[in-house]
């Protein structure tokens, strides 16, 4: 980790991007790059505390366990640098949640994608670990949230694929020509945050998770067009529900 954050003492971190204390930030803590706090609280059985500084948030009661919920925003810095902040709280765990696009025919809008490793396609991890790793997430954490994806995935008919992603930081860098070679070497997916807040999570010795929302199918289909608005609307709205499910289940190991 950068020397700025270590010589920092950490309630002085944490009250200056959250403005809240260390106790207020529970073990497992949510990243939603869109600001769904409200859906959020409105899930919970209590708000404990609620906190805006650089980032916005609140730490409730969820079926009995503290979670902490940050709408972080979207874009490798911010997730990377709060990720890395978060590491001077109680935090030990990270859910990241956001939007992907699937860029494989078997990858659908409206689907799920648990990314189980990342490539780099940005600067912010560059700054920390060599641009040719992929940093991954531990299988165990994904192993013990399969039986919430499968009957999620069952509810709503819909499809979870685990596998590599790539993070890019322009939207408008994404090409055909480079999103057909990505998906020969195998990968499923391609967002903006998730190689960085893997990396930013790892050198910070915190357990991530990320699950990802299909917006769309760049190789697929024209851009802005939805093909199944219904559908991912319907996940779009049940998908708080399953992120607190998922810290939920995450607190207990």
């Amino acid at each position: 980790m950068g020397k700025f954050i270590d010589e920092i003492n950490a309630d002085k971190v944490i009250s200056t991007v959250l403005g809240c204390s260390l106790r207020d930030v529970a073990p497992v803590v949510i990243l939603s790059s869109a600001d769904r706090l409200r859906e959020y609280t409105l899930l919970c059985e209590k708000v404990i505390v609620e906190f805006r500084r650089w980032w916005k948030g609140f730490t409730g009661i969820f079926n009995g366990c503290r979670i902490t919920v940050i709408h972080v925003g979207m874009g490798c810095s911010n997730v990377g640098d709060l990720t890395m902040f978060l590491s001077r709280s109680p935090c030990r765990m990270a859910i990241y949640t956001g939007l992907i696009g699937g860029i494989v025919s078997t990858v659908k809008q409206g689907d799920l994608i648990v990314p189980t490793e990342a490539v780099i396609g940005e600067g912010f991890s560059t700054l920390y670990v060599d641009k040719n790793s992929t940093p991954k997430v531990d299988l165990k954490l994904v192993d013990a949230c399969k039986p919430l994806l499968h009957e999620f995935a069952d509810r709503l008919n819909l499809d979870v694929h685990l596998g590599m992603v790539y993070t890019i930081e322009s939207l408008a860098a994404e090409s055909t020509e480079l999103i057909t070679q990505l998906a020969r070497s195998g990968v499923i997916g391609i967002d903006m945050e998730t190689s960085a807040f893997f990396v930013a999570a790892t050198i910070s010795k915190l357990h991530p998770l990320a699950i990802h929302l299909v917006s769309d199918s760049p190789p697929f289909s024209s851009f802005g067009e939805s093909k199944d608005p219904l559908l991912f609307g319907r996940v779009w709205k049940s998908l708080p529900n399953l992120v607190l499910l998922l810290g939920n289940t995450l607190s207990k190991m």
